[in-house]
């Protein structure tokens, strides 16, 4: 056998959630929630000494990482009828951590000098990351006769992966809805079973950039092409990373039309959606001139349209 490949992980998922009425005024209700996460996992590899690609030393090493999550969310909701009117307000807050660190360690042998060749070291492959997401929200659900519709929504979004000039993102939303089979010159309509009209707006962020420190002045481990030699031994060196401390929320706009329908008692049903969505601030690598020391940076590259039926 050439090459023998082995993973081993565990994964530990727990939820605790409270919900709470207020006796006093049973139309207001808290509802709380924290949850975590731990997993580790170690993939070990064995290759042969036989082996093309390992020839003569061969690899005995491992991969191991670990992360853990954690988050919270708490929020208020008050849900009251008064005539004609429906309402249900809610506000709240969330926050999730995110943590990630692990190494690689393993080595070749030569059968001649009975020592490790091209060996890597746990402190030199070790390393660790972590990013914070915070948020508020508040959401306004209105309903007049059961007709006529609205609802608002508020997210303020606070990220770890931007400087401090541009964490917080901003994300509202809108959305009307009239359905129109309730009117009194559809209602006796019998060959119709439902019809609504929709319009929908709103922005949404994306701060998945890949790197959590992408705005900082860091410095990293070279890889193995980049070692010094003392004696017969390599060490890595480090290197400045790029950075970009202009980095900000990639954001989405979304203007949605569409109408619902259905007849023959519900069993033939339908929609028609006209769709416009409008990015700004694409998150991605651009290209950047190499004698500064780096080829690529995470920037704001542009921007993209798409629309749709």
């Amino acid at each position: 056998e050439l090459k023998n490949d082995k993973a081993n992980s565990n994964d530990f998922v727990g939820n605790v959630d409270v919900d709470y009425k207020f006796h006093f005024l049973p139309d207001l209700r808290l509802h709380a929630s924290i949850g975590g996460e731990y997993a580790e996992g170690t993939q070990t590899t064995i290759v042969s000494p036989y082996s093309f690609g390992n020839n003569y030393y061969g690899w005995n090493g491992d991969v191991t990482q670990y992360k853990y999550n954690l988050s919270y969310n708490i929020y208020v909701q008050y849900i009251k009828s008064l005539g004609a009117n429906d309402f249900d307000i809610m506000v709240g807050g969330e926050e999730q951590h995110f943590h990630r660190n692990g190494f690689e360690e393993g080595q070749g042998w030569d059968s001649y000098t009975q020592e490790p060749h091209d060996a890597k070291l746990r402190e030199q492959t070790a390393y660790a990351t972590r990013n914070t997401l915070v948020s508020y929200f508040g959401r306004l659900n209105y309903s007049l006769l059961n007709r006529y519709l609205f609802t608002f929504t508020m997210r303020w979004d606070g990220s770890s992966r931007f400087s401090k000039d541009n964490r917080w993102g901003t994300f509202p939303s809108l959305a009307l809805g009239w359905k129109i089979k309730e009117e009194n010159f559809l209602k006796d309509v019998n060959v119709l079973s439902d019809l609504k009209l929709r319009l929908g707006w709103g922005i949404t962020g994306q701060q998945n950039i890949g790197d959590d420190f992408a705005y900082l002045p860091l410095y990293v481990v070279n890889n193995e092409y980049a070692q010094y030699p003392f004696g017969d031994t390599y060490y890595s060196t480090s290197r400045p990373k790029a950075f970009n401390e202009n980095l900000k929320w990639e954001k989405t706009t979304i203007t949605n039309l569409g109408i619902d329908f259905s007849t023959l008692q519900n069993r033939l049903s339908g929609s028609v959606d006209f769709y416009r969505k409008n990015t700004n601030d694409l998150i991605g690598q651009q290209t950047i001139d190499p004698t500064g020391g780096f080829a690529t940076i995470s920037t704001n590259i542009g921007k993209m349209r798409n629309t749709g039926i």
